[in-house]
């Protein structure tokens, strides 16, 4: 897998490597692009052929980078530093997860931090992965978590998000309702339930909660 920093250097890529193997005499679809923009199909086209071998290497921005887990890769090249130490390891963790050793590769590019990180490669290896930190009580923060609990599993009336206080989840759930973000719906046991209003088929699922 080869990671592009952006959407642009991901199809420079991708056509650069289809065009060597179309010299070479090979088929050129054993390359796929994936990026930001893809159908949901496609999408899960491309990744159904990395597991079976059909597809035998995906030139990718960061939307590879999480949540899929492929499991066969031998290795990860990262066409430039991505910005952060967290990030750059998240992309190598691709590689490697179930079958032995693995190449990690970090391509610098003229980017100044790229250079700093070519002359003192010793920094990536032994430097801490950042900390990331945000303020749970932060409003702004509670409403968008609720949105995406919501969206997976209604909300009932009363009812508790992780440690955040009773009154302030019903709180935040009536002022999402009021801005027509969440719907409210009177429940069988009288209760009103609050739905994310396009979710049409009621899917099950566990909350994840702060």
């Amino acid at each position: 897998m080869i990671f592009g920093q952006s959407r642009n250097q991901v199809e420079v890529m991708l056509k650069y490597m289809r065009d060597r193997l179309l010299r070479e005499g090979r088929d050129p679809q054993l390359v796929q692009g994936y990026r930001g923009g893809y159908l949901p199909e496609t999408r899960r086209r491309i990744e159904a052929g990395l597991r079976s071998g059909d597809v035998g290497c995906v030139v990718s921005t960061s939307a590879l980078e999480l949540g899929i887990d492929i499991g066969s890769l031998d290795a990860v090249i990262c066409a430039g530093y991505p910005g952060s130490v967290a990030e750059l390891w998240q992309r190598f963790g691709r590689a490697g997860r179930r079958f032995g050793p693995s190449l990690a590769m970090l391509v610098t590019s003229s980017n100044p931090l790229d250079q700093f990180l070519a002359r003192d490669p010793h920094y990536v290896i032994g430097a801490p992965v950042e900390e990331a930190r945000i303020d749970a009580d932060n409003l702004d923060i509670l409403l968008s978590h609720l949105k995406c609990a919501a969206f997976e599993l209604p909300f009932e009336n009363g009812e508790r998000f992780g440690d955040v206080p009773t009154d302030s989840v019903t709180d935040a759930l009536q002022f999402l309702a009021e801005n027509k973000i969440l719907q409210p719906v009177e429940g069988q046991n009288g209760k009103t339930l609050y739905h994310w209003p396009q979710m049409h088929i009621l899917r099950v699922r566990s909350r994840c909660a702060i």
